[in-house]
């Protein structure tokens, strides 16, 4: 579970960041 909730939190900033 650490891994995917560490990949998902990744995406969400990965997303905020272009989106900023």
């Amino acid at each position: 579970v650490s891994l995917r909730d560490s990949s998902l939190e990744a995406d969400h900033v990965i997303s905020a960041i272009p989106a900023s």
